[in-house]
């Protein structure tokens, strides 16, 4: 691998992830793709282009084989909803993450997307979007036991609090980083409020080709935080 695609896989490995630092995610497809279309095109040139993408495609899917599996183990035979934004739901990526999932779960898996009022489109989903918005979306699908956001949570959210009591709520699992301020991770993971939080791996590789193991890949660039393991990342989680 010469230094110029060493330098995209990079560039891609870092869009696909999370700015860790910030606290943010950039959302999947619609994010991904906004940001893709920006980058400096001489660098997106080459027979290479193709196949470094796909590699990051690769990375990116595994979080869905991952969670898919992860959760067969906990409430198999449910059925899950997958929120995304708007943006995202007609992009090609969000169908390859939607079938990673059910590849992993091996049971049905729909999607969905966050509709807000906000008159500017420009500001991130994560600012405008309520807990109304949220939980409308929720309540559409009243047959689903588990439900994947890979938005994060309305700053106004009462899933993470006592506010919504166990038998109210469908098992809920986060993909990504926090999409800002998000207080309390530790907490509802430790206290199953939240089943499970995908985040980058904070000793991820970036330079190296995605096993065809979606598991495998899935350890090199991320990490599933359950209350098995939360007390390993509680200084990471309390960044947010």
């Amino acid at each position: 691998m010469d230094k110029s695609q060493k330098n995209l896989l990079i560039v891609v490995g870092v869009i696909l992830g999370c700015l860790l630092l910030a606290g943010f995610s950039l959302l999947i497809a619609g994010g991904i793709w906004i940001a893709y279309q920006h980058l400096d095109q001489r660098i997106l040139t080459g027979p290479s282009r193709s196949t470094l993408l796909e590699n990051e495609f690769l990375f990116y899917t595994s979080q869905g084989y991952k969670a898919g599996v992860f959760l067969k183990e906990e409430a198999p035979g449910a059925r899950i909803l997958l929120i995304v934004s708007n943006e995202s739901l007609p992009h090609p990526l969000s169908q390859k993450l939607i079938q990673a999932l059910r590849d992993g779960y091996q049971g049905e898996v729909v999607m969905d997307s966050i509709t807000t009022n906000s008159a500017s489109e420009l500001e991130p989903l994560y600012l405008t979007m309520k807990a109304t918005d949220f939980d409308a979306v929720v309540k559409r699908h009243p047959d689903c036991g588990i439900v994947i956001s890979t938005i994060g949570l309305p700053s106004d959210s009462s899933w993470l609090t006592d506010a919504v009591s166990a038998e109210e709520r469908p098992q809920l699992l986060l993909m990504g980083l926090p999409a800002g301020p998000m207080p309390g991770l530790y907490e509802a993971v430790q206290n199953d409020r939240l089943s499970g939080l995908i985040m980058p791996n904070p000793n991820g590789l970036y330079d190296v080709p995605a096993p065809k193991d979606p598991l495998a890949a899935f350890d090199i660039r991320h990490v599933l935080i359950t209350r098995k393991n939360v007390a390993d990342y509680k200084t990471l989680l309390a960044l947010f």
